[in-house]
């Protein structure tokens, strides 16, 4: 029987038709489960050279199509995001783990991986999100706390502050940019690593008549120490920084004249100096002596300073634009290393998003007005 050319041509072209619907399908399939494989997440170190998994079994492989996984494929890996990761091809078998992958920044990356045979044909790709969490390691802060208090300072905008090491752990309070809490050296191990810092929430009572310790993602903190042993070879200046140290946790309370139950940024001023220092006296206007508790009164005490000349013991003013309240909204206390104590209710009156609390000189959109020195 003769079949007619038409008739070839036909079987030809429905033969390739069949053929292109199969790989879609395949294709479809591929994609589907390259899809269900970009959500995992690999949790890597921070800042160091880290092995990315780039299959973890030959169904991985399969999923691309590669049949022979013994044969050596060329393996590209990138970023979106420059200087996040930087990886070399290099010719290998799969499975694969994709080395040197130098983390700068922390949070969530989308890698693309590609896949070429030896002929530099284009087999196919897949995506995974990367997670970078900051492994801190300890041993270097161990021993500097052996005569500074370690700060977790905010390098977020707002830093949440968990019951345990883990996200899930219940909520016991935030703390906004450049703002910090203590940490708890003594729950740090000087040999390992970890993801969550441990620290202090002084408004809260733990066991054993120690302080509630949280946990804060170390991704969202800075660590820093401010030498505690002694502020300052000045007897008052380091005995003030002593004594406003030993209320932290204290709430905010505007018109408030307690310790305990809580005070303002003045009025804790003119405790730290009068009950910490024995300072009494201080250069005033009009003759006055006290220190007369309110932000505007200390706008004029004593002499202004500039900033590279701040001693511990120094106050810090703030500015307020609201014309009702006078031109100075807020006083901290400098205790060195570029950090201030002060009871604040700017962002809260709780600690730690406020009452008696540790932040840098400039903090959230706080910004520094005026320095002064109101002892010498």
């Amino acid at each position: 029987m003769k079949i007619h050319r038409s008739h070839l041509i036909f079987i030809f072209l429905f033969a390739i038709l069949f053929l292109f619907l199969t790989q879609s399908i395949h294709t479809e399939a591929a994609r589907n489960k390259i899809s269900m494989f970009s959500h995992r997440t690999f949790q890597v170190k921070f800042g160091t050279s880290n092995e990315i998994p780039i299959f973890y079994s030959s169904a991985n492989s399969r999923t691309l199509g590669l049949s022979n996984v013994s044969k050596r494929y060329r393996v590209i890996a990138s970023s979106s995001k420059k200087k996040v990761a930087s990886v070399n091809y290099r010719k290998t078998r799969l499975p694969y783990r994709l080395p040197y992958m130098k983390l700068q920044q922390a949070g969530r990356t989308l890698i693309t991986v590609k896949v070429y045979n030896t002929k530099n044909k284009f087999i196919g790709k897949y995506s995974c999100i990367l997670t970078v969490q900051a492994n801190k390691k300890v041993a270097g802060l161990l021993k500097k706390a052996k005569n500074n208090t370690i700060l977790a300072v905010a390098n977020a905008a707002n830093v949440v502050v968990h019951a345990k090491p883990a996200a899930s752990g219940t909520v016991l309070g935030t703390f906004e940019r450049n703002s910090a809490v203590l940490v708890a050296a003594s729950r740090l191990n000087s040999s390992k690593t970890t993801q969550w810092i441990p620290v202090y929430m002084h408004h809260m009572a733990g066991t054993n008549g120690q302080k509630k310790v949280g946990y804060v993602l170390a991704t969202q903190v800075s660590l820093e120490g401010v030498k505690t042993s002694r502020f300052s070879d000045d007897n008052r200046r380091n005995q003030i920084c002593k004594f406003a140290m030993n209320y932290l946790g204290t709430p905010f309370v505007l018109g408030g004249t307690s310790l305990i139950y809580g005070t303002d940024c003045s009025k804790f001023v003119k405790y730290a100096y009068e009950l910490g220092g024995g300072v009494y006296s201080v250069s005033a206007p009009g003759g006055r002596t006290g220190i007369y508790p309110h932000t505007d009164s200390l706008l004029n005490y004593g002499v202004q300073i500039p900033k590279n000349q701040l001693q511990p013991g120094d106050i810090i003013l703030y500015k307020d634009n609201d014309p009702c309240w006078g031109p100075v909204g807020h006083v901290g206390i400098y205790i060195g290393s570029g950090f201030i104590i002060n009871e604040s209710g700017h962002y809260g009156e709780i600690y730690p998003s406020g009452g008696v609390r540790i932040s840098r000189i400039n903090y959230g959109n706080r910004i520094a007005y005026m320095f002064r020195n109101i002892l010498d």
